[in-house]
């Protein structure tokens, strides 16, 4: 996020933590929410829970970002696997999972929720041809997994249908 803020002559602000348990100090929230020069988009990012230290923050910072103007980036990577997110009730306006994390299988992929609104303030200048289409194929070298174990942790066997040992 730093170098694409960078190219746009834009800047990004890290909250200051509490050495222990990494937690940002939310009395200095209101500050960084307010202390903002210009008129131009604002991106609140936190993450729901971290993934280094398993501390959770506060949902409400959302509705706090929205009250001072500001875009939400929820990171949820490390919180959906074993929390609820009720999207009816919390409302960012952009949220990132790993479905690495919520499945433990396949590695590396993800995804980025965005709410409709929010989408219509993103400029989108990776789209450069109308002739781009994306495509996906199988490596040459790709196996099959099993469809009733995907994952092995020494030497026994998971079910895909439960997080049990098989």
């Amino acid at each position: 996020m730093t170098s694409l803020a960078s190219t746009r002559a834009g800047t990004c602000t890290s909250t200051t933590r509490e050495q222990a348990d990494l937690r940002v100090d939310e009395a200095l929230l209101p500050r960084y929410l307010t202390e903002v020069g210009g008129e131009h988009h604002n991106l609140f990012a936190f993450p729901a829970q971290s993934n280094f230290s398993g501390v959770q923050h506060p949902l409400e910072w959302i509705e706090q970002a929205h009250e001072h103007g500001w875009d939400v980036l929820l990171d949820a990577a490390a919180f959906v696997p074993t929390n609820r997110l009720d999207l009816s009730h919390w409302h960012p306006d952009f949220v990132a999972l790993s479905f690495y994390k919520m499945f433990g299988w396949p590695t590396g992929v993800g995804c980025l929720l965005a709410r409709r609104d929010a989408l219509t303030r993103l400029e989108r200048p990776w789209f450069s041809r109308a002739g781009t289409r994306p495509r996906c194929e199988p490596a040459a070298s790709a196996t099959r997994v099993p469809a009733k174990s995907h994952s092995r942790s020494r030497g026994r066997r998971w079910s895909a249908a439960s997080s049990a040992p098989a």
